[in-house]
């Protein structure tokens, strides 16, 4: 079961050398962060367990006592609780991106163990001169946000990492969004105005460029 979770085991009794019962159960042992309830206490139950969120992932042991006609017998329960959470993912998980331009990638949240709670998503790092926005900035597991990047002409040509960090119901996750930054060409256009003259012999005169 999940962090946070419940389960349920149906525990039957069995008889020998002619003993009918009936039985009492109870609870002889149970680790820290588990509720046990058994119902009814009696020779076919139902023991139902819950997890606190904060029980570490592993395995646990719960023993249920049966005591009857001056006997007691013990029966374990083994409870595998799992981790619950959310993790990150980019795709693209790289952009490459020219000076002064900018550019998208899909951010993606997906649940792990059954986690339903909203997680709040913000840039944990990024380098100077670049530009992150994330729309929108809060989303529900399995949903996706769009990630934009944008880049300064004034950023120099090379390799970066993005960093963004989800939070939601006590777990966060990050993810990283590399971006490579290409250099601008450089370019640049003449034009004549007017784009035409008519000049008789001996004369001058003047364009705009």
């Amino acid at each position: 079961m999940p962090q946070g979770g419940s389960g349920s085991s149906t525990l039957v009794a069995s008889f020998s050398g002619g003993f009918t019962g009936p039985i009492t159960l109870s609870v002889q042992s149970k680790p820290t962060g588990f509720t046990v309830n058994i119902a009814p206490s009696g020779n076919t139950a139902t023991v139902t367990v819950n997890v606190a969120s904060t029980v570490a992932p592993g395995t646990y042991s719960v023993v249920i006592k049966g005591t009857g006609a001056g006997k007691t017998r013990t029966a374990t329960l083994t409870v595998q609780v799992q981790a619950t959470g959310f993790s990150l993912a980019f795709n693209p998980p790289t952009l490459t991106i020219k000076q002064g331009e900018s550019a998208s990638s899909s951010l993606s949240i997906a649940p792990i163990g059954g986690f339903t709670d909203t997680v709040t998503l913000a840039v944990e790092s990024a380098p100077s001169s670049i530009d992150v926005e994330i729309t929108p900035s809060t989303a529900s597991p399995g949903s996706s946000v769009t990630v934009t990047v944008t880049v300064d002409q004034s950023v120099a040509p090379g390799s970066y990492n993005v960093v963004i960090k989800g939070e939601g119901g006590g777990k966060s996750a990050t993810a990283t969004l590399s971006v490579t930054v290409e250099e601008q060409p450089f370019n640049f256009n003449l034009q004549a105005s007017p784009s035409s003259l008519t000049i008789d012999a001996g004369e001058q005169a003047t364009i705009t460029v």
